[in-house]
C-alpha cells in the first residue's frame, strides 16, 4: 500500500513538473482582466487561459460582487472564447454562462443563470503585455422564459509571463 502511494505521488509530481515546463514551450497565453460592464454585470475580475490543444481558444473564469439595496449578489461569468487575427487587432467571439447567487438581508436566497454571448474587438500593441477590448455581450435568460438584454463592456487586460 505504501509503495502504491509513493508511486502515485511521484507520477503526480512528474506530471505537474512536465506540464509547467510544457506551458512555456507551447507559448500558451494566460491573462488577468478587469471588465467594466460586460459579462459579469457592472464589473468583473477574470482569469483567462488558452487550451493546450489550441492556443487561440481560451476559457475565462470570473467573479463580480455587487451590493444593491438589501442584498448581496455574486456573479461568476464562465466563458469559452476564440481570438481571430494575427496582428494588433483581433476579433473575439465567445459564449458562456453567468451564474448569479443573491442573498437578501431578510433571509431569502436566490440564484439564476444567464447565457452570455461575446462579440468584440481586441487591441494589443506588439511587444506589450497589456491589451484592451470592446465587446457587445448580450445576456440571454432562458430557464423560465426567453429574455434578451442588450449589454456591452470594456476590458483592460494583462498577459501573464
Amino acid at each position: 500500500m505504501k509503495q502504491a502511494l509513493i508511486i502515485l505521488l511521484l507520477c503526480g509530481t512528474l506530471k505537474a513538473w512536465c506540464f509547467n515546463d510544457s506551458l512555456s514551450r507551447m507559448n500558451l497565453s494566460r491573462s488577468m482582466t478587469f471588465e467594466a460592464l460586460g459579462s459579469g454585470g457592472l464589473y468583473s475580475f477574470n482569469y483567462e487561459s488558452s487550451w493546450r490543444f489550441s492556443p487561440r481558444l481560451q476559457y475565462r473564469l470570473g467573479i463580480s460582487v455587487f451590493m444593491p439595496d438589501n442584498r448581496w449578489q455574486v456573479t461568476f461569468p464562465l466563458m469559452v472564447q476564440k481570438l481571430f487575427g494575427q496582428k494588433k487587432h483581433g476579433l473575439l467571439l465567445g459564449f458562456g454562462q453567468g451564474i448569479t447567487l443573491a442573498y437578501y438581508n431578510y433571509g431569502r436566497f436566490a440564484s439564476f443563470v444567464r447565457g452570455i454571448i461575446n462579440v468584440g474587438w481586441q487591441y494589443q500593441r506588439s511587444g506589450k503585455r497589456t491589451f484592451i477590448r470592446l465587446c457587445y455581450t448580450p445576456l440571454v435568460s432562458y430557464l423560465v422564459d426567453w429574455q434578451y438584454e442588450h449589454w456591452g463592456g470594456f476590458t483592460i487586460g494583462y498577459n501573464l509571463p
